[in-house]
């Protein structure tokens, strides 16, 4: 009889009429309870082990589209309320939809929250669920998440096309996950900054520990994969700019995979390998190595990372305060980069520093770089370069991404420096200088470079194809104006005509102080003085001259005092 009852219920409740009664009910209690609108098109059972809704919707109190979904379907182990535990195994949902937002301080989310977070009666224990997540595969298709904050003036857009998830079974009373497979299709982020309505100056609300953590759980993850990603984000109403923007980042083509991947604490362990494409023009075009990532660090062990034409690797950690701070990762995101045996291209600095765009060649370059992009330093500094000119020392860098305020300082200890490669990574491109350049053949300099964007201040000791000498020399490169230098030259048998053009003018000993206005172009003015000590000219040598000299274009006005014991009557 019992058993003639059971399936004359089974057959009443899988009648449609009752379901879609059911479906009225349920949406109903949601709307009463939550105080809002709620609308369900269909709940369906099968066999009391397969559950779907279709056409799922929630809105916020004001009325503004807060939770979507147009299929979720569950298999489930037991019977609701009938059996001890009942265990989800498999969820499948495609159409979901959620779009949290706020105008002031609190979002129009919150009374969602306070529903579930309700306090129970503190006479009644709360009922334990027996429901149960005992996951073995998820399948989420079009899935869009938004995140409009007026307040703080920020609108968030994450999408996802597909993501599949197969696991070994678990539960979340488990104290180990093991993923087999979680694979990402086409997932999308965009950010853009805007002005919010927040006041300025107002008191920013307390910030909540910024953590993950599993609480001695252990999360595997045997393959991660993304494919057709993408990454946007804008903070600036402006154009792009050529180049690298940081103010307009568009990342696509991200394709990434992670090998075993343990999560243990708050620390994530993997083997990564990941490639992308930069608006700019910038390609990733592999990134490998193990990936370590906790709440405030991000880093990468034994990696190797390969652009258009350039390769890094050995050592990298990319520490951050919140994770918010990526949004300025120039400024706020401190880097700590131990470099061996890498290629920097010009062409790919370029996208970061214009006036490299159109050089050439490469570096070899090794060191200890910290800080951020914006302000470093490196220690323990080797570049060389492909016709064996190199550097040794330490370098820093300010604001490497600001042309008009960009600044940099070069200690240099050790050095050899083929003139045509200064030419061609540092002077601007004028024929006149470049003759000059080569005319010094290399230059072994042991001494301070610093400068920005518009100048170079030398000061050191200099050994060149033409002599030896010791310099103090500034020189401004100001586009479309003439060359300015001004400086001393402390000069030793350095072989002066040569550079100068002068056949009959050979070595030269003593100190030259001199400024100027270009290198032969029109307008072109200088002026020095100096003390010889000797000078040879015609074969013969002259000692203890004292000159004054003038230059304007091409004339040139010559005092000269010579005390030479040869020339005393």
């Amino acid at each position: 009889m019992v058993l003639v009852l059971l399936t004359l219920f089974y057959i009443t409740f899988q009648l449609p009429v009752v379901q879609d009664k059911l479906t009225g009910y349920v949406a109903d209690y949601l709307s009463t309870s939550l105080q809002t609108k709620v609308k369900i098109k269909r709940l369906r059972f099968q066999f009391f082990n397969h559950f779907s809704i279709e056409d799922f919707y929630v809105e916020d109190q004001e009325g503004h589209p807060l939770l979507q979904a147009s299929k979720l379907n569950l298999e489930l182990n037991g019977l609701p309320g009938w059996e001890d535990s009942t265990v989800i195994e498999n969820i499948a949902a495609k159409g979901l939809k959620v779009h949290l937002q706020r105008s002031d301080s609190n979002w129009k989310h919150r009374f969602l929250l306070d529903f579930f977070n309700k306090p129970t009666s503190k006479s009644k224990r709360p009922k334990q669920s027996n429901l149960q997540l005992h996951l073995k595969t998820a399948l989420l298709e079009e899935i869009e998440f938004l995140q409009t904050d007026n307040w703080e003036g920020q609108h968030i857009k994450a999408s996802l096309k597909k993501l599949e998830l197969k696991a070994n079974p678990f539960t979340l009373e488990d104290g180990n996950f093991e993923i087999n497979k979680l694979a990402l299709l086409n997932p999308a982020v965009e950010i853009r900054a805007f002005t919010g309505r927040k006041p300025q100056g107002a008191k920013k609300q307390p910030l909540t520990k910024q953590a993950w953590e599993l609480d001695g759980k252990r999360l595997y993850i045997n393959a991660f994969e993304i494919a057709g990603g993408s990454f946007r984000f804008d903070d600036s109403t402006d154009l792009p700019k050529v180049g690298f923007d940081q103010h307009h980042i568009a990342i696509s083509g991200i394709t990434a995979s992670l090998r075993n991947s343990l999560m243990a604490g708050d620390t994530l362990q993997s083997k990564l390998k990941i490639s992308a494409t930069e608006r700019c023009g910038l390609q990733l075009r592999s990134l490998t190595g193990n990936f370590f990532l906790s709440p405030r660090s991000l880093s990468l062990k034994e990696f190797s990372l390969a652009t258009n034409q350039s390769i890094i690797q050995d050592q990298l950690e990319l520490s951050f305060e919140k994770l918010s701070d990526w949004e300025n990762f120039g400024e706020r995101v401190f880097i700590k980069a131990n470099l061996n045996q890498s290629l920097l291209s010009a062409a790919d600095l370029g996208y970061f520093i214009p006036t490299l765009a159109q050089k050439s060649g490469s570096l070899q370059l090794a060191g200890d770089l910290r800080g951020t992009l914006n302000d470093f330093t490196i220690q323990n500094l080797a570049i060389q370069t492909a016709s064996n000119s190199y550097i040794a020392g330490a370098a820093t860098a300010k604001n490497l991404m600001r042309k008009a305020s960009f600044t940099y300082s070069l200690q240099i200890k050790r050095s050899q420096i083929l003139s045509n490669e200064v030419s061609n990574w540092l002077a601007p491109a004028t024929s006149t200088i470049n003759t000059a350049l080569r005319k010094l053949k290399y230059l072994r300099f042991n001494g301070n470079i610093q400068g920005n964007s518009t100048s170079s201040q030398l000061n050191g000791v200099a050994t060149t194809g033409l002599g030896l000498l010791k310099t103090q020399l500034r020189i401004n490169y100001l586009s479309q104006s003439l060359l300015q230098y001004a400086g001393s030259v402390n000069l030793k048998q350095f072989e002066l005509g040569k550079l100068m053009g002068i056949p009959a003018l050979a070595s030269v000993s003593g100190t030259i102080q001199f400024n100027g206005n270009g290198l032969g172009e029109k307008n072109t003015a200088a002026t020095a003085s100096a003390m010889i000590e000797a000078v040879t000219y015609n074969g013969y040598t002259l000692k203890n001259v004292e000159l004054l000299a003038e230059l304007n274009q091409e004339q040139v006005e010559l005092r000269a005092a010579i005390d030479d014991e040869n020339l005393k009557t």
